[in-house]
């Protein structure tokens, strides 16, 4: 019988994808790198795109959220042009939706996952717009 014992290994959690925000006009906002070390707390200063205003809406992305926004954004303007399709239009444009759709996650595997690879930058004490 052997014993192996194991007194010099740190097992770390860490975050597989960047999580990035939009910011004003699309722009993402890399926000945690991936393979950060989690929990993790992080914190960067946001200001309003415009004076006076009393909200925002904050859409946090992981990996390649770039990608996504565009898809979403082409569906979404591709229903409204065609609104009156028939059934065989929406399947066909279905399939050509989940298409896009593996085409990002494959990407996104063998990528490792994140966007921005290997150029993590410190993030400091940015200021952006949302």
């Amino acid at each position: 019988m052997s014993l192996f014992i194991m007194d010099k290994v740190i097992l770390l959690d860490v975050a597989p994808l960047t999580l990035v925000i939009e910011t004003v006009d699309g722009v993402m906002t890399k926000l945690m790198p991936r393979d950060t070390v989690i929990p993790t707390k992080k914190s960067q200063v946001f200001a309003t795109y415009q004076d006076q205003q009393t909200n925002v809406t904050i859409q946090i992305f992981e990996g390649g959220g770039q990608k996504v926004t565009e898809a979403v954004q082409e569906v979404l303007e591709w229903l409204d042009e065609n609104s009156d399709a028939d059934v065989e239009e929406y399947n066909e444009r279905l399939k050509e939706d989940k298409n896009i759709c593996q085409s990002i996650v494959a990407d996104a595997y063998q990528s490792g996952g994140g966007e921005g690879g290997g150029d993590d930058e410190d993030l400091g004490e940015n200021h952006d717009d949302l």
